[in-house]
């Protein structure tokens, strides 16, 4: 019977832990009709769990935050871990009481205000980031395809000038040419009046194909250098329009700003309440700061990470082997479940959060906290 309580909790915290409604409130609220009563241990134990399932879901972006940590998402996850661990050690130290599930309804209640504010400000894009973005990035852009445009247009008239002067040298060597043709035929100037017009009569002017050949000809270098001034020209307005881009825009490739990583770990750390979902929380948050849906998501997820870790850890080197509370088999049984689980809600929310919106999930929360709240009255 054991075990099948730990497997039934470790489905229920699997498929929770990545839906924003809780996994610590749905673990809370299970064990207080009589899954379980298990202890914080477990609970932990289950985190791991969906750890491992978070690990494998995600393991090309764990690995590319391995091979370049200052280019990845790393440096937002410590970002947003620093107020986490400060307002997870406060609430500890002066609520104890709120982490054992004291606020439980109104954290269900808290989840759905906070998912209703982030999913109303991430869609109409009223958040400050994406107004800064907006505002910092147009133009700035606008000036700089300006400027090159001026630039551009200064090297197509010098390229112009340029082809003039060749042209006109270019007709000089030819006259030059044929007055040396016709001296040579002449006889170096021997009867040139009298033969003036066989002397025209048989003149061949050098083919165009010849002339454009001979190396030092002005209009073959005229017309290349204009071509290479031409692809010079492009590239360089190609080359400082990314440069500029890429000075102006304050969201990073990933999508990601300090601000935005400050406000998801201020959120995750509130989110140790029972109640509170973490994930829904830090996907609010990030939204609200101006991160796009899917790398809300995804930052969300990867956030869990060093939270579980720490829990687990400390969980582990602070509770004695005889205090866990349940045994061995029922452990394993649902951290597997928990593990399985958990793996296909990331790839479900992963599918599904793209497209559609979070407030089903914040009126199941409102309802599901009214409902406590109302029991609680009259029980």
């Amino acid at each position: 019977m054991e075990t099948i309580k730990a497997i039934i909790l470790g489905i229920i915290q699997g498929l929770t832990e990545f839906l924003p409604v809780s996994s610590s409130g749905h673990l809370v609220l299970a064990e207080s009709i009589g899954l379980g009563g298990v202890s914080l241990f477990f609970n932990v134990m289950l985190h791991a769990g969906t750890l491992l399932a978070v690990l494998i879901v995600f393991r090309k972006e764990i690995a590319r935050m391995a091979r370049h940590p200052l280019k990845s998402e790393f440096p937002y996850l410590i970002i947003a871990m620093l107020p986490t661990g400060a307002i997870a050690i406060l609430l500890k130290l002066f609520l104890p009481d709120a982490l054992n599930g004291a606020y439980l309804p109104f954290g269900f209640i808290a989840t759905a205000a906070v998912l209703v504010i982030g999913e109303g400000i991430g869609k109409r894009g009223l958040s400050a980031g994406a107004d800064k973005r907006k505002r910092d990035f147009i133009p700035t852009d606008r000036k700089t395809r300006f400027a090159d445009g001026k630039r551009t247009f200064a090297e197509a008239a010098t390229n112009k000038k340029t082809l003039f002067t060749e042209r006109r040298r270019t007709s000089s060597e030819a006259a030059a040419e044929f007055s040396a043709i016709a001296y040579e035929r002449n006889g170096a100037g021997d009867g040139a009046s009298s033969n003036a017009a066989e002397t025209r009569t048989e003149y061949r002017p050098t083919p165009i194909t010849e002339l454009t050949s001979r190396p030092n000809n002005g209009l073959t270098n005229a017309l290349s250098a204009s071509g290479t001034h031409a692809a010079n020209s492009q590239e360089t307005t190609s080359i400082g329009e990314a440069i500029s881009t890429r000075k102006n825009k304050k969201h990073t490739a990933h999508g990601l700003t300090i601000a935005a990583g400050l406000l998801a770990g201020i959120f995750q750390g509130i989110a140790v309440l029972p109640g509170l979902s973490r994930s829904g929380s830090t996907t609010a948050a990030l939204l609200i700061g101006g991160v796009n849906r899917e790398q809300a998501l995804s930052f969300s997820f990867l956030l869990s990470i060093p939270v579980i870790l720490l829990s687990v850890g400390y969980e582990a080197a602070t509770t004695p082997i005889n205090t866990i509370g349940i045994g061995i088999p029922a452990l394993i049984s649902g951290v597997t479940a928990a593990f399985f689980s958990g793996l296909f809600a990331v790839k479900f929310m992963m599918r599904v959060f793209r497209e559609k919106s979070l407030l089903g999930f914040a009126a199941y929360t409102f309802l599901l906290g009214a409902g406590l709240l109302i029991a609680k009255a009259f029980v």
